[in-house]
């Protein structure tokens, strides 16, 4: 049973690193951009809450494993969430997952076990290669007691403006489990 869930754990990590790749990489046009607009705090279904300022829309998932989809176009930032169960490992093994997964096309800038609301995690923050620069992602992963994980990402959508990672880390430290 092991070696299935792996499996899917790496799939689940490349179709991950695929979407995330192209969010950094985004060609959307105003209308992928437009969704439900969002503000203040926002339980997002997947077990974590964010407290979102002006700018922010909730978008079609449209690709698995995302569940959910958050984009400020104005900011240029994008948010993607998606909630599995741990299979049993360990948060470092989804968190190494997560990192081999977003190095492909980039640099690790650091990776490692955090801790995140009070519960294990991992956080990885990677330098993305976009058609005219680099764009920013950073990930972080939640273990929770029931054995799930829900791991968000949050990601420049075209090259990194110089506050990207102020906003990111910002709307980050928001996180609260729901």
């Amino acid at each position: 049973m092991m070696p299935n869930f792996l499996s899917h754990a790496t799939l689940a990590a490349v179709i991950a690193v695929t979407t995330l790749g192209a969010s950094c990489r985004s060609t959307a046009t105003p209308d992928a951009n437009t969704g439900k607009a969002v503000s203040g705090r926002v339980a997002t279904g997947t077990g974590l809450s964010f407290d979102f300022g002006d700018g922010w829309s909730e978008v079609p998932a449209g690709t698995s494993p995302f569940t959910k989809v958050y984009r400020n176009p104005s900011r240029q930032l994008e948010m993607r969430l998606a909630e599995a169960s741990s299979g049993g490992l360990a948060i470092t093994t989804h968190g190494d997952q997560m990192r081999r997964g977003l190095s492909v096309d980039g640099s690790v800038e650091s990776a490692g076990a955090v801790t995140i609301a009070g519960r294990p995690g991992y956080r990885c923050v990677v330098k993305k290669k976009t058609p005219t620069g680099f764009g920013v992602v950073v990930g972080e992963t939640v273990l929770y007691t029931d054995g799930r994980i829900t791991t968000v990402y949050v990601s420049s959508t075209g090259d990194e403006k110089t506050d990207h990672r102020a906003e990111i880390d910002a709307i980050l430290a928001t996180l609260q489990i729901a």
